[in-house]
């Protein structure tokens, strides 16, 4: 698809940045995140972030580092 995307993390520390908490996946590379009905409202604001993230690391704007941790 030509479609180059940032660093792993990246997109995910900036959604942080904003008070967005998913979690990241390893295989494939992405993110995760479980919604319910509730998240209807909040949608729109959601995919906006997401994009404005996905700018930033592109734009080469990682922030600061943040470490993916599970348990």
């Amino acid at each position: 698809m030509g479609v180059t995307l940032p660093k792993q993390g990246t997109e995910w520390g900036k959604l942080f940045e904003r008070g967005w908490f998913t979690s990241l996946t390893t295989e494939p590379k992405g993110l995760h995140l479980m919604l319910s009905p509730f998240h209807e409202n909040v949608t729109d604001t959601y995919l906006a972030y997401i994009e404005w993230a996905l700018g930033e690391a592109k734009a080469g704007n990682e922030g600061k580092k943040r470490e993916a941790r599970y348990s």
